[in-house]
């Protein structure tokens, strides 16, 4: 067995795995699907198919065979498609003031726009690195909270 001490999205083993995985595909495709969606009626299934984008639109996660335009594409829509649920939400907060009382609903959006920084980042032209952890609102999101 080969020893590799990069991250296990970095080892090309595991990316021609997952570029030729028929199920991975599906969930890109999916993804994608879920991003098409009317992000007004639809915001929870869109902000968590971002979640997704920022997980899986890293180098080596991506399959290969889909390019850098595709990543690019899809990264742009999941931004596009968060903005507008961000603007439906501060919208809300406007109507309703006492909404910005409220510890959770400032958290969502300070939540909101660190998914829109972080979305951001893998636009630039010259891409800063997406970070491997998740962003602060999403919590323990690598541990078991079932207990």
């Amino acid at each position: 067995m080969r020893y590799s001490p990069l991250a296990p999205w970095m080892n090309d083993r595991a990316t021609n795995w997952l570029a030729t995985s028929d199920g991975w595909l599906r969930l890109l495709s999916m993804i994608k699907r879920t991003l098409e969606n009317d992000a007004r009626r639809f915001p929870h299934q869109v902000r968590a198919a971002t979640a997704m984008v920022i997980m899986l639109c890293r180098e080596g996660y991506w399959p290969a065979k889909m390019g850098q335009r595709e990543r690019d594409e899809i990264v742009a829509l999941a931004k596009r498609q968060l903005t507008v649920v961000r603007q439906a939400y501060a919208f809300e907060a406007r109507s309703k003031p006492e909404l910005l009382a409220n510890a959770d609903y400032k958290a969502l959006l300070g939540g909101l726009d660190e998914e829109l920084r972080m979305l951001d980042a893998r636009m630039a032209d010259a891409p800063v690195n997406m970070p491997d952890a998740p962003p602060a609102c999403w919590g323990k999101f690598f541990q078991d909270n079932s207990r």
